[in-house]
C-alpha cells in the first residue's frame, strides 16, 4: 500500500539540530528499509498560492512530505509514529487510490 504523509508542525514549532539529527536518522532508517520512497521539505507557506474557488476546509500548515511503501495502515501508523515530528506536530497519511 502507498501512502504519502504530509508533515504538519504546530504553530511554536522551532527547529533545531537535534531535530534535524532524528529526522535524518528516521530519512535514513526507512531509506534503508526500502519503506520510504521519496520525500522533501516544502518552502514556507506564505511562498505557495492556493488555485480554486471552492470551499476548503481549514489545515495545517504542511512543512514535507514523504511517500511511503507500507503493508497497509497499520505499517504507516508504525512507521510515522517514529517520526520526531510526530510529538512535533501531527502528520496526516493518506492512502494513494488504487484505480
Amino acid at each position: 500500500m502507498r501512502v504519502i504523509m504530509f508533515v504538519c508542525p504546530r504553530d511554536d514549532f522551532a527547529p533545531s539540530p537535534e531535530l534535524d539529527d532524528e529526522t535524518e536518522a528516521w530519512v535514513a532508517r526507512f531509506d534503508a528499509e526500502g519503506v520510504r520512497i521519496v520525500g522533501d521539505v516544502l518552502a514556507p507557506e506564505r511562498t505557495g498560492i492556493t488555485v480554486g474557488d471552492g470551499p476548503s476546509s481549514p489545515s495545517a500548515a504542511i512543512a514535507g512530505f514523504d511517500v511511503l511503501e507500507c503493508r497497509d495502515l497499520d505499517h504507516a501508523r508504525e512507521i510515522v509514529a517514529a517520526h520526531p515530528m510526530a510529538r512535533l506536530g501531527s502528520i496526516v497519511v493518506r492512502p494513494f487510490l488504487d484505480l
